[in-house]
């Protein structure tokens, strides 16, 4: 639901980029891109680019859970040599 409205952002950030160089100081609005869009593509053409967007947030994701996972079982092994070797030194 929320995605033409990131989609019209991107659009109006892209174009504000594009006219900073000619010192426009008319930039079209959310709405205004919205309709464009619309316009110019359809309903589906507001969604255009979500797969990729969610290929992009999964593969991100499941990245950041795996070297969170791995730098949790690194924090895990080390706290437990440190223990056996505390038990270790105690014994001894």
């Amino acid at each position: 639901m929320l995605y033409p409205l990131l989609l019209a952002k991107t659009v109006v950030q892209a174009s504000r980029k594009a006219n900073s160089s000619n010192n426009s100081s008319q930039y079209p609005s959310i709405r205004s891109s919205i309709q464009g869009i619309y316009t110019a593509g359809g309903f589906f053409a507001l969604y255009r680019g979500l797969g990729a967007q969610l290929f992009k947030g999964v593969l991100r994701q499941g990245t950041a859970m795996m070297v969170k996972q791995r730098i949790e079982q690194l924090v895990v092994q080390a706290y437990l040599r440190q223990r056996a070797l505390r038990r270790v030194q105690y014994k001894g």
